[in-house]
């Protein structure tokens, strides 16, 4: 006997039926409705995630900040989100996506305090960084 007593027996759950796998899903149900004919999966990844792409999305939100489309905080979100997906980054230019991101932020806490944001510096520094961004990674 031990130090416990006697321990009592193990506890099982019952069977449950397996939830369908991933594959079940596709194979079964949404595959045959959404199939894509000479797409492969690599090159839409490729085309989706690559700099060129990322830089005109950032670019478009620079020019929907200029046209006063979109708030600075949304493009400060626009300049984050993008900016961390690129590759082949120098360091100083990952720093300044931050530095960026934030400044916008403040000229959006500017606006919203009612004084009027120094957001033209910011956006001409960012036109500047996107200028030295590697675009052909």
């Amino acid at each position: 006997m031990t130090a416990l007593g006697r321990l009592p027996p193990f506890v099982t759950v019952p069977d449950f039926p397996p939830w369908p796998t991933c594959y079940a899903v596709v194979s079964d149900h949404l595959w045959p409705q959404t199939v894509i004919p000479n797409i492969h999966l690599e090159e839409l990844e490729r085309a989706l995630m690559s700099n060129q792409t990322l830089i005109a999305r950032i670019e478009s939100g620079l020019n929907s900040m200029r046209a006063r489309e979109i708030s600075a905080a949304a493009f400060a979100k626009i300049v984050r989100n993008n900016g961390r997906a690129l590759e082949a980054m120098p360091y100083d230019l990952i720093r300044k996506i931050e530095d960026l991101a934030q400044d916008l932020e403040i000229a959006e806490w500017y606006e919203k305090d009612g004084f009027l944001p120094d957001t033209e510096s910011v956006l001409l520094r960012t036109q500047a960084w996107l200028a030295s961004l590697p675009r052909d990674v």
